[in-house]
């Protein structure tokens, strides 16, 4: 053989291995229907879902499941069309109930005391703080309603410590009155759509300091951290307006169409005012510890906590003025209730519950309170100051109105 052939054998043997492999190649990805993979099993490793990511991401400090009682760290709850949500002290985790009645379901744990929440169209927010080194530390995040992974809405950890929100369709609004940064001024605003950096709404820099937050279509209305005065502000942002001064200490606060409601922590009052502001109309007073407030269609409701025992009072008063009575009794640990206008919401030992403006006050004291989907056996309170029990064993009969679940009658302790 001439060494031309052999210098061409040489060139395409070569050519027609890889050419052999390549057909090979092909075969195998044929038969599959799928492309190539590698001969060995990879399972890229995934984070578990429902855990609150802000402290591996170094924005808190999680540190164990809180220890105290739901006296000293209250639940939290919020609601959209269809359901309740619930940030449960006890067990630092979210949890979501069908507003009709049914399973309580976990959405997320979280890493910190939750201080206040909102809900969105596809979204859960919440502010969460735990103390570091002597120092409070928190953060804004988000998990989806149908539950998952939450993760922080807030760019640049540390500056902020969120602390009451309120959303509308476009932005999230948040007051920061523990931060160290010294620009809490008035409220913030994020967008809604990611993480971004948040817009101080006032532009004078030396306006008060927030606490409560809420909001319509047009303003932001809020309590200063001092207690002393309510005001207001557009949400595109501008000069905050005053609108109620001459307060001891205003920090609770919500609103309907037309007014705003608040408690007076140190006077002990309940108060109302037009949400142009105004002299405001006392619609309690003598109140103890007085904290949350909500209103439906014709109540405002809160609640009273009793010195030294800590069991504390939901009680309810007309809002156009009267004589203000005790719904619910005996309950310990409830310090925050939420209306959706036809029923007002608590909630106590890993149950919702809930009245409505309908159920009437005993004489003796108390509605009748609503378990909100299903029944609990030998609930207590405090040693039996309010119990329920499944509806098959006392007879008593379902409640619920839709809601479903048992009924319980609460009582003071000395009217057992």
């Amino acid at each position: 053989m001439s060494n031309s052939n052999r210098s061409g054998w040489a060139v395409g043997l070569p050519i027609l291995a890889v050419l052999a492999f390549g057909v090979r190649l092909l075969s195998v990805c044929g038969r599959s229907s799928s492309s190539y993979s590698p001969p060995y099993n990879y399972n890229p490793p995934t984070l578990p879902p429902n855990i609150d990511y802000s402290a591996l991401l170094g924005l808190i400090d999680a540190g164990p499941p809180s220890s105290k009682s739901t006296v000293d760290e209250p639940d939290v709850l919020a609601f959209d069309a269809t359901n309740v949500y619930v940030a449960d002290a006890k067990e630092r985790a979210i949890f979501v109930q069908p507003r009709s009645g049914g399973t309580r379901t976990q959405l997320t744990r979280t890493a910190g005391v939750v201080r206040g929440m909102a809900i969105g169209a596809t979204d859960v927010y919440f502010t969460t703080s735990s103390m570091l080194g002597g120092k409070r530390q928190g953060t804004l995040m988000k998990v989806p309603t149908r539950g998952g992974i939450a993760l922080p809405v807030l760019a640049g950890a540390g500056l902020y410590v969120p602390e009451r929100i309120a959303v509308d369709a476009r932005s999230i609004f948040f007051t920061s009155p523990d931060d160290s940064s010294a620009r809490s001024a008035s409220v913030l605003r994020i967008p809604i759509a990611g993480a971004g950096s948040a817009t101080i709404l006032d532009v004078d820099p030396n306006a008060p300091v927030a606490w409560s937050v809420v909001t319509d279509d047009a303003n932001v209305y809020f309590t200063t951290v001092d207690g002393t005065e309510i005001g207001s502000i557009p949400k595109g942002g501008g000069e905050t307006k005053k609108l109620v001064a001459d307060q001891l200490l205003a920090h609770e606060l919500t609103a309907d169409a037309d007014s705003l409601y608040w408690t007076d922590g140190l006077t002990g009052k309940v108060s109302k005012a037009t949400k142009r502001g105004g002299a405001p109309v006392v619609l309690a007073t003598g109140e103890t510890d007085v904290g949350g407030i909500a209103v439906d269609a014709m109540f405002v409701y809160w609640v009273s906590t009793t010195a030294g025992t800590k069991l504390s009072t939901i009680m309810r008063a007309p809002k156009s003025g009267g004589v203000a009575k005790a719904a619910v009794v005996g309950l310990r640990g409830v310090r925050n209730v939420v209306s959706d206008g036809t029923r007002t919401y608590w909630s106590q030992s890993g149950a919702v519950w809930w009245i409505s403006a309908t159920d009437p006050i005993a004489s003796a004291g108390g509605a009748t309170a609503h378990v909100l989907g299903g029944s609990l056996v030998g609930l207590s309170t405090d040693g039996g100051v309010a119990r329920a029990y499944p509806t098959a064993t006392t007879g008593v009969g379902t409640g619920g109105g839709g809601g479903g679940g048992s009924v319980i009658r609460t009582f003071r302790s000395k009217d057992k």
